[in-house]
């Protein structure tokens, strides 16, 4: 099983749908597990934001709130993705 986002909005159509075309309860709770357990990864879009930590300024996600590292020089790190979480950084960022 992966431990990944999903998307509550598609998790509920799955089983919406199930519920109304089997009527035995076991069988739509079968189902359901399967379904969920196929259901695409959803995909996180997040940006840099600027934190201070311990007097210091930092960059963290904005979607699990964990701070980049910095380069051997002291400087920002600002990646494509979260080493965390793993997100996307697409949306406008504070990292200029």
């Amino acid at each position: 099983m992966n431990d990944d986002t999903i998307s509550r909005q598609a998790a509920i159509e799955v089983i919406e749908e199930l519920k109304n075309r089997y009527f035995d309860r076991r069988v739509v709770l079968a189902k359901a597990q399967d379904a969920v357990n196929n259901l695409p990864s959803a995909e996180r879009v997040g940006k840099w934001v600027k934190a201070k930590k311990g007097g210091e300024w930092w960059y963290a996600c904005s979607i699990c709130s964990s701070h980049i590292p910095k380069t051997l020089w002291g400087q920002d790190w600002h990646s494509a993705y979260c080493p965390n979480c793993g997100a996307t950084m697409e949306g406008e960022d504070d990292a200029e």
